[in-house]
């Protein structure tokens, strides 16, 4: 992972294989990743994802992930929504 300096760590990339979905596997993920980003003293997590992946955005608001303008490298990319959850 890379530091960014500001929120947490830049991660590229994260799914379950669909006959793993609906167990709880990524809400386990994501949940470790923010307490070890909590315990690192990080105050929240900013992510990116396409506006076509409707699984990945209900996702992240069933989480507790709002929406956010774009950011970074995301600024000018129109399909690109992002998001952040405070810890």
């Amino acid at each position: 992972m890379e530091d960014l300096g500001y929120i947490l760590k830049r991660r590229s990339r994260f799914f379950v294989e669909r006959e793993f979905r609906n167990k709880g596997i990524a809400r386990r993920i994501v949940q470790r990743l923010e307490e070890e980003a909590a315990r690192q003293g990080y105050k929240g997590i900013k992510l990116e994802t396409g506006d076509q992946q409707t699984e990945a955005i209900g996702f992240y608001k069933k989480n507790g992930y709002g929406e956010i303008e774009r950011f970074r490298e995301y600024a000018d990319c129109p399909s690109s929504l992002c998001y952040e959850k405070r810890l």
